[in-house]
């Protein structure tokens, strides 16, 4: 696959695993209430390639907190496209 996955696409898969988006300051936060996972992001054009971080912040978040196993969100971010650079898959 020759598509990076970008940042409409991470959105898309924390909001199909229950997170919520809401801006502050310039920022994007994305919070999923019922394991009390939070998820601060700078606001980033949305067709933008993910940095490296900013998807290790996301997987490490949303297996941490037990909102998904992190094979879970890897699987459903590579349906998307590429990972990012130098990412270290699990699945």
């Amino acid at each position: 696959m020759e598509k990076k996955v970008t940042y409409s696409d991470l959105e898309a898969v924390l909001l199909h695993l229950g997170f919520t988006r809401r801006t502050d300051n310039g920022n994007i936060i994305y919070e999923e209430s019922t394991h009390d996972a939070v998820l601060p992001l700078p606001s980033m054009p949305l067709d933008s390639p993910v940095l490296a971080r900013h998807y290790l912040a996301a997987r490490i978040i949303v297996d941490g907190r037990g909102v998904a196993p992190e094979t879970e969100f890897e699987r459903a971010m590579r349906q998307r496209g590429d990972l990012p650079t130098g990412i270290t898959t699990v699945v």
